[in-house]
């Protein structure tokens, strides 16, 4: 029987997020469920952090620590993007989770890291979704300028002090 895990990475603390976050645990635990052979180990879920770096995310270290325990065979995910945004650390976690005997599933793409063709797949994927937060960022910088200069500012919702 192969232990199976999910990551599930919500961007945001919204309420609205909420119901994403609890949707992707359920769906998770019964997609697996329903793999004969496929035993649910549990979601490993990071919060209202970004992508872009793994050593901001402590759900996803701790998926590493386990996987180099032995702790499950596979991981399932939503998307490349939602493991990372950041392409070289996409493909340096895949790589040392394969070395370990443990195959990633994204679910959206449709990419199974033992699939021999999986790396050229997994380059592309990684390339666009690091682009996509570029030009996110880049937006949002664009916005708060032409706000500032219309005399618009936003200090934001939580004021201390």
């Amino acid at each position: 029987m192969k232990r199976a895990v999910a990551y599930i990475r919500v961007s945001t603390k919204s309420d609205a997020q909420l119901h994403s976050y609890d949707y992707q645990v359920e769906y998770w635990r019964e997609q697996i469920n329903r793999n004969p052979g496929e035993e649910f180990q549990g979601v490993y879920s990071d919060w209202g952090i970004s992508g872009r770096w793994l050593a901001k995310r402590p759900q996803l270290n701790q998926l590493l620590e386990d996987a180099k325990e032995h702790k499950f065979d596979i991981v399932y995910t939503k998307s490349v993007s939602r493991l990372a945004r950041n392409t070289t650390e996409l493909l340096e976690t895949v790589r040392m989770l394969r070395d370990l005997g443990i195959k990633v599933i994204f679910e959206k793409e449709n990419i199974d890291t033992f699939d021999p063709s999986a790396e050229v797949f997994l380059t592309i994927a990684a390339a666009v979704a690091e682009n996509d937060l570029k030009i996110y960022s880049e937006n949002q910088r664009w916005s708060f300028k032409k706000r500032f200069q219309k005399g618009y500012i936003t200090i934001g919702h939580q004021i201390l002090g």
